[in-house]
């Protein structure tokens, strides 16, 4: 909410935070149901404030492309409840998954094959690519 009233927006071309997650176990891979209420709780918190505040004027693709952002962590998962749950939250924006610039187009098709209920293909992603290249080879 403090972003939307910042007077001026600077690139720091430096970084002065690298966090690389190795570890599969992490508590930010495993969310609890309290996790996910929290979640679920301050992206519509935003999400009101967004829409109802003069103080950054949003489209509402703008505003599509972050509800979709709020639920990719759940596809980062080898937890199948995690894509029914992707599915479930804020179905409305899932036409803005090809629209979103941002998007790779890995993540892009990662999230049409959740659309599709092609849960397997999520899981494969999780297990072969996120577990093993990074997992292992990338340590």
């Amino acid at each position: 909410k403090l972003f939307c009233h910042a007077q001026k927006v600077v690139y720091l071309p430096k970084a002065y935070y690298h966090y690389m997650q190795t570890n599969p176990n992490a508590f930010t891979k495993n969310m609890s149901d309290l996790q996910l209420v929290q979640i679920n709780h301050n992206a519509t918190n935003l999400l009101n404030y967004l829409e109802n505040s003069e103080a950054l004027p949003l489209n509402d693709e703008n505003i599509e492309f972050f509800k979709l952002n709020t639920k990719i962590p759940f596809l980062i998962s080898t937890d199948k409840n995690m894509y029914a749950i992707w599915r479930t939250w804020y179905p409305e924006s899932n036409a803005f998954i090809n629209r979103n610039p941002a998007f790779s187009l890995r993540v892009k098709l990662l999230q049409y094959a959740a659309l599709k209920h092609q849960d397997w293909l999520v899981l494969w992603y999780n297990k072969i690519l996120v577990k093993l290249v990074y997992g292992i080879i990338y340590r």
